[in-house]
């Protein structure tokens, strides 16, 4: 793994737990996801984030795809405290994560897509 890559991985992982921290404080949830806000601002600026960092980094669609999720449960491990209900909350994470895998890898498809181009003939050479 490349410098840039983890870059953009530690990004992605950041700006995930930053915005569950950031939101439930707003919103004085215990768990953010229990806001209205969540589901309307908050994911699709996690599959925003997503699409864009592997667009810039489509090998590593993936991990980037899942990092801001793996973010969101540390903070909520870190801020909730409620250990018995983890399976179910990686569980929860998971399948909150596939819009932003299916944008991740689109991104990715774009970017190394090369649009196939018809073969041009090659000019006529001077005859001498």
């Amino acid at each position: 793994m490349t410098n840039r890559q983890r870059v953009f991985l530690g990004f992605a992982f950041f700006s995930g737990a930053g915005m569950w921290v950031v939101l439930g404080a707003l919103t004085g949830q215990r768990e953010t996801w229990d806001s209205t806000l969540y589901f309307r601002w908050l994911m699709p600026a996690v599959c925003v984030l997503c699409a864009g960092l592997a667009y810039l980094e489509p090998r590593r669609w993936l991990l980037l795809g899942f990092a801001p999720f793996a973010g969101q449960f540390a903070a909520m491990l870190a801020t909730a405290g409620a250990v018995n209900l983890v399976p179910l909350g990686l569980l929860a994470f998971t399948v909150l994560s596939i819009p932003a895998l299916a944008l991740a890898r689109l991104a990715a498809l774009l970017r190394t897509h090369r649009p196939s181009t018809p073969e041009t003939p090659c000019p006529p050479r001077p005859s001498p």
